[in-house]
């Protein structure tokens, strides 16, 4: 690959910090799951799958690690 075709291939501006962190997603409501209420706590029921998932996930990221 020629070096001007490599430079057009790259975005011409970089978002800023605040331009990324302004993404908004809109998720609907009836996508999350129902809190419910267990002696003085708020709960959520995660699934078991997708918290091994999440979990295994945070062991190779750093934010896991900390």
């Amino acid at each position: 690959m020629s070096p001007n075709k490599k430079a057009s291939a790259m975005p011409s501006q970089r978002k800023t910090f605040d331009q990324a962190l302004g993404n908004i997603c809109d998720i609907p409501l009836s996508q999350l799951p129902t809190p419910c209420i267990k002696g003085d706590m708020v709960v959520v029921r995660v699934d078991e799958e997708d918290y091994l998932t999440s979990l295994e996930d945070c062991k190779t990221r750093l934010h896991g690690q900390i």
